[in-house]
């Protein structure tokens, strides 16, 4: 079974708080880097300053990766 674990794409600037993605464009396998730039600047905008992760998934455990 998959296991799910967090992926951070943008670290926070300056706020403790963290947005998590669990399903979307983020977690598509075709998402491309110019689109998920597009997003963080986007959410940016909105005055987002927490970290920003969202939710892979795989076939390992959640503690093989960072």
């Amino acid at each position: 079974m998959d296991e799910p674990y967090l992926a951070l794409i943008d670290p926070c600037q300056s706020s403790s708080e963290a947005l998590i993605v669990i399903r979307g464009y983020f977690c598509e396998d075709n998402f491309t880097t110019n689109i998920q730039q597009l997003w963080i600047d986007r959410i940016r905008q909105a005055g987002w300053k927490g970290s920003i992760y969202y939710v892979k998934f795989c076939k390992e455990t959640w503690r093989q990766h960072p």
